[in-house]
């Protein structure tokens, strides 16, 4: 819990710096892009102011040369990042103009953004132009009949910019931000997931630890209860003797002989959940040997003939030839151990079917099959667990020695099983090849 407290509040500050570096980036974005246009904005200005200061340098008597104005704008429109210039009545209609002009635009004071450029345009009065043109032309006396007169009404200068530097370097700040935004937010990701994997190492190295502790206190467990077990069959061992020798004597009545077989029984009942306790709690290694498998089986399931015509359960065997590198005694408890949960789950009329066969792989495997009562997925899922039993009378540590002892041949266990309809139990071994 304490991790994933950790884990969160470093998420939550890992997103908090990421918001801040994000909009810091975006800010110096924003004023790179506001520092490109106010200084395509200022140079328009500029152009325009020095166009009015033309046309003042140009007046002649309050009339203007049509040709000295159409060379200003030509002259002007001919320095770099200018791509037209005009003079506009308030109407819109261009009284003079030079290079590419918008087919679309607003007589304002406010930059416009069009597909060509960017438009400024300033308003300007001719008719102050006129009056001190006047007074000079009164002065000289004389006056150029190929002038026009300046317009008295109000006029536009307009011109129109190359946006092509500003954009690019536009694209360029665009880039930048972009490729910043990239190394930080990787940055703080990769952060982030540096710090979770190393909280989640924390956290296994925590669990390895405590699964190391359970592991050496069950192994405690597991010696203690070993050897409570093994003193406990020493005084079993003398109280069946006793009662074994009450039984052998023929002069003993006949309740005393009924429960000295009632103690013999219990004796060996639980003499035989010790031994079950012992094998699961002290797994031997398998001595390894060559072995002809369809026999042991064979012989193994023999023993069992006697209880199952009491029971009139039917039991089939078919085996084939077939030589196995394993460990006899345990094949024989293995065998043993399904046998007696089979037998223990089937009624009177159910079968036991008993199989050694090769798969198409050439791989051997035994496989224990009743037609006994079954067990619901939930009891699956546990069938193998220690101590897990729904038989009264079980230890439930049969199917756990089994798989214990299959693990440890490095062969394969598999449980197939249905309420009402039987349970079947496949040892199959390993192809080398499967178990790398």
């Amino acid at each position: 819990m304490i991790l994933r407290r950790a884990t969160l509040l470093s998420l939550f500050i890992a997103l908090c710096v990421a918001a801040v570096v994000i909009f810091w980036l975006w800010s110096d974005y924003v004023q790179q892009q506001n520092a490109l246009e106010r200084l395509l904005i200022v140079r328009g200005r500029a152009v325009l102011s020095a166009l009015e200061g033309g046309l003042r340098s140009h007046r002649r008597m309050g009339m203007w040369l049509r040709g000295n104005i159409d060379a200003i704008l030509e002259e002007t429109v001919s320095a770099p990042g200018i791509l037209g210039l005009a003079i506009i009545d308030k109407e819109g209609d261009r009284i003079a103009h030079g290079g590419t002009m918008p087919d679309t635009f607003r007589l304002s004071a406010e930059p416009q953004w069009t597909p060509g450029g960017l438009v400024l345009c300033r308003e300007t009065q001719f008719v102050a132009f006129q009056a001190e043109a006047s007074k000079i032309g009164r002065g000289r006396g004389r006056r150029d009949e190929t002038a026009e007169a300046y317009p008295r009404e109000p006029a536009w200068l307009m011109t129109l910019l190359d946006d092509s530097e500003y954009r690019e370097s536009l694209e360029g700040a665009r880039r930048r931000f972009a490729g910043s935004m990239t190394i930080t937010l990787t940055a703080i990701l990769l952060g982030v997931a540096l710090l979770a994997l190393v909280q989640r190492h924390g956290r296994l190295a925590a669990e390895l630890a405590l699964a190391r502790e359970r592991q050496e206190r069950f192994e405690e467990l597991s010696l203690l209860g070993a050897g409570l077990a093994h003193e406990t069959k020493n005084p079993l061992s003398v109280i069946r003797g006793v009662a074994q020798s009450w039984l052998d004597r023929s002069e003993a009545p006949s309740d005393t002989r009924t429960e000295a077989q009632r103690v013999i029984d219990e004796s060996d009942r639980v003499v035989g959940r010790i031994n079950s306790f012992l094998t699961y709690a002290r797994p031997q290694s398998p001595n390894v040997l060559p072995i002809e498998l369809g026999e042991v089986v064979s012989e193994t399931v023999d023993l069992f003939r006697d209880e199952a015509t009491l029971k009139d359960v039917s039991v089939h065997v078919k085996t084939e030839a077939g030589r196995a590198e394993a460990d006899p005694d345990m094949i024989r408890q293995v065998v043993v151990n399904l046998m007696t949960n089979a037998l223990a789950a089937c009624a009177k009329g159910d079968s036991i079917s008993v199989e050694l066969f090769r798969n198409e792989n050439g791989t051997l495997a035994i496989s224990v099959k009743d037609t006994g009562q079954g067990m619901n997925a939930e009891d699956l899922k546990r069938v193998t667990k220690p101590y897990f039993t729904r038989r009264e009378g079980g230890t439930g540590l049969g199917l756990a020695i089994v798989e214990q002892i299959v693990e440890a041949h490095k062969w394969r266990l598999e449980i197939d099983s249905s309420p009402g309809k039987g349970t079947t139990v496949r040892i199959t071994e390993i192809e080398e090849a499967d178990s790398q």
